[in-house]
């Protein structure tokens, strides 16, 4: 079951910015964000019992399925290569996700990149219709107030 977004996602917000996902856009799911977060086991010297010593920063990933529609067959097809040509031009940009109804603050990533994109016809054979599936990998989350 598709649901209306009330999620903003932004790629390079201070600089080109690209609206990943719009307020109203229909995804399968809500938005989730799992933290991966690197460790290494490390032996003591005399001691039976092993350390563990974090490795590095927090990664977060977002998985998501966003489902759009043209007005015909092929606005649909060259949609999905355009989003392709504009997906491929992105390096490694801030990420701001932004809460429908919360005017007052937002949440940034320092850096994120998005690892795979798949653009193609909806699964549900929806005429004219497009999903695009996006991950992306990113660190340093903060909350910012304007």
């Amino acid at each position: 079951m598709r649901i209306a977004s009330n999620w903003k996602i932004t790629f390079d917000p201070a600089g080109t910015p690209l609206v990943l996902l719009a307020v109203g856009d229909e995804i399968d799911s809500e938005l989730r964000c799992p933290i991966k977060r690197g460790l290494d086991t490390v032996a003591l010297v005399d001691s039976p019992i092993p350390f563990l010593r974090p490795t590095g920063n927090s990664q977060f990933a977002i998985k998501l399925n966003i489902y759009t529609y043209t007005s015909l067959d092929t606005s649909a097809r060259a949609a999905m290569f355009d989003s392709l040509i504009a997906i491929d031009a992105l390096g490694r940009k801030p990420l701001r996700i932004e809460i429908s109804g919360i005017p007052t603050y937002y949440y940034q990533f320092a850096n994120a990149y998005v690892t795979d994109h798949d653009p193609g016809r909806d699964p549900d054979g929806v005429p004219a219709g497009v999903v695009k599936s996006y991950a992306i990998v990113a660190t340093g989350l903060s909350k910012v107030t304007p």
